[in-house]
């Protein structure tokens, strides 16, 4: 297998799963709009103004987890199927395009800074929960 063939199979792999990702993203984005219009009902509350950020925050966190159970899925069936882990970005090829090569930068300092974005994480987590269950 030459290089350029070996290196297509990860990059055939990483293009599928952002597929996935970008699939699952509409589903998101349609099912909270589904909800924001009425389409899908959540219980009494949802039509009350009081409750309306709550309601459709928990609307907004269901449809989030169940995309993220959906690639988790998608990405076991890639384990198993080709037998590895889905490439990270130290396996494709460096690349110039438009959002490749700004991903890859925003990865390496994450991957260096794992602590720091866990705090960040956690304080938004603990501000936003603090907001919404006060309101």
């Amino acid at each position: 297998m030459s290089p350029s063939q070996s290196q297509s199979v990860p990059e055939a792999r990483h293009k599928r799963r952002l597929a996935a990702i970008w699939i699952v993203v509409a589903v998101v984005v349609t099912g909270n709009v589904a909800g924001w219009l009425g389409f899908i009902k959540w219980g009494p509350f949802q039509s009350d103004p009081k409750h309306w950020v709550g309601v459709h925050g928990s609307a907004f966190l269901f449809w989030l987890s169940l995309g993220m159970f959906v690639v988790c899925v998608r990405d076991l069936v890639s384990i198993k199927r080709h037998g590895s882990t889905p490439p990270t970005y130290e396996e494709l090829t460096e690349s110039t395009s438009r959002f490749r090569k700004p991903a890859n930068g925003v990865r390496r300092w994450v991957a260096k800074n794992q602590a720091l974005v866990g705090a960040a994480g956690l304080i938004a987590g603990l501000v936003l929960g603090h907001w919404f269950w006060n309101v």
